[in-house]
């Protein structure tokens, strides 16, 4: 189903020793929905508790959705990040974690019509790729690459005009490009005082 349920990425989006859900969480909500994230401050990482040998990370996870200080940001990622638990720390699959059923249930939010619940990244990266809001996300990053800077407030009128023309041409790729660069956006550079 995509980047979402490749090794490399998986791997890519874990600790060395067992896999992130808040890293891939934060990943698909940053990346995938161009959503802003508070960044953490330095040295306010608290440690999850351990609650013996039979719980899952998910069991763990839910000190940071319980805390008022940790729920703000951890409501925004954690949701999305444990529909990737039935692959572990190097992208393979996994049916069974401290021994009871891997449960691979995640909530998308924030994604226009792909919300809800949803069960594996496969549900998750089908929801995404349906979604107006990822369609937007990419064309945001496609114009911030191809400008060469950060997209601004300014920019707003081209990445919406490059947003419509990738949609009627069917999100062809080439279309997406003849957009960006006719777009007065990349013709013309803005000088601020």
């Amino acid at each position: 189903a995509g980047l979402l349920t490749q090794p490399a990425f998986l791997a890519t989006m874990s600790q060395a020793d067992h896999n992130d859900p808040v890293k891939r969480g934060l990943f698909v909500r940053e990346s995938l929905l161009c959503h802003d994230i508070p960044s953490l401050p330095i040295g306010q990482v608290p440690a999850l508790p351990d609650l013996g040998e039979g719980a899952t990370l998910r069991d763990r996870l839910r000190r940071h959705t319980e805390d008022p200080a940790c729920a703000v940001c951890h409501k925004l990622m954690d949701p999305i990040g444990l529909g990737f638990e039935s692959y572990d720390h190097t992208g393979r699959v996994r049916t069974m974690e401290a021994g009871k059923p891997v449960d691979a249930t995640g909530v998308l939010d924030g994604s226009g019509n792909g919300d809800g619940t949803f069960v594996g990244a496969v549900e998750l990266a089908h929801r995404l790729a349906r979604s107006p809001v990822t369609h937007r996300c990419f064309v945001e990053h496609a114009a911030s690459f191809w400008f060469g800077r950060t997209i601004e407030d300014d920019d707003g009128c081209a990445v919406d005009t490059v947003d419509r023309a990738f949609k009627e041409s069917g999100d062809r790729l080439d279309d997406l490009l003849a957009a960006l660069f006719s777009s007065d956006a990349f013709l013309y550079r803005s000088t601020r005082p």
